[in-house]
């Protein structure tokens, strides 16, 4: 008997051209995977995102306390850190837009939270693979 498959219930916070244009496409695109909210200090850029079934909020806090599984941080770099330990205490794994922190200390309290909440943490790092960035690292 095979188990039933696992659906991840997404958040995500920064709805700029990054999450309007691939993170939300894929999250929707994606078996296993449902957008339950989306999240920004930005009314506009809510309504921006085409995702009808989505909540959207402008209350960080209240992203937080909806019945999530992981969020994706697409927001400014500089909210990475904050957000990203909130939504660990919150107990939500984090997959976090690049850069992770602006600096080592921030990286190493954003692992630190996530290790203490018993939450993955990843960051979305694509250009590793980029074929400009290949050639460069061939040269």
């Amino acid at each position: 008997m095979t188990p039933e498959p696992t659906t991840i219930r997404w958040g995500v916070t920064g709805c700029g051209w990054v999450a309007r244009d691939y993170v939300v496409p894929a999250i929707l695109a994606a078996q296993g995977a449902r957008l339950v909210a989306l999240h920004d200090v930005d009314p506009q850029a809510l309504e921006r995102v085409r995702a009808p079934r989505a909540q959207r909020t402008t209350d960080f806090e209240a992203l937080c306390a909806m019945e999530l599984d992981a969020v994706y941080v697409a927001t400014p770099n500089h909210l990475h850190a904050q957000q990203a330990q909130a939504l660990a205490r919150a107990g939500l794994h984090v997959y976090c837009e690049k850069p992770m922190a602006r600096d080592l200390e921030q990286a190493r309290a954003m692992v630190r939270a996530c290790q203490q909440a018993g939450v993955q943490y990843a960051t979305a790092f694509d250009q590793r693979f980029h074929a400009a960035h290949r050639r460069a690292r061939r040269m």
